[in-house]
């Protein structure tokens, strides 16, 4: 009888040393989620600013105005081939109903 209440004893005394060792790194967890969150208020507070800068800089305007107009050229590469492969296709259609 003895030894059971001895060994229960050890055994509460275990679970309780577990659970406070779970505590403790619960708020080292909370610690280390409240400072990621200020970083990431801080980077994001950057973040905004180098937008808000970026968004009146005319280099980057021309940039994208460069951008769109090659994607432009492309485009119009493109449909430009497709017309001719049209063509080339109506004659041969013409051809074959001659």
């Amino acid at each position: 009888m003895k030894d059971r209440l001895f060994f229960a004893l050890i055994f509460i005394f275990f679970n309780v040393l577990l659970f406070a060792e779970t505590n403790s790194s619960v708020k080292n967890d909370i610690n280390l989620t409240i400072q990621n969150k200020e970083k990431i208020k801080a980077i994001d507070l950057k973040l905004s600013i180098l937008d808000k800068e970026l968004n009146n800089d005319i280099w980057t305007r021309k940039y994208s105005n460069y951008i769109t107009y090659t994607k432009l050229l492309k485009d119009l590469k493109k449909i430009e081939k497709e017309i001719q492969r049209a063509k080339k296709y109506r004659k041969y259609r013409k051809d074959l109903d001659s």
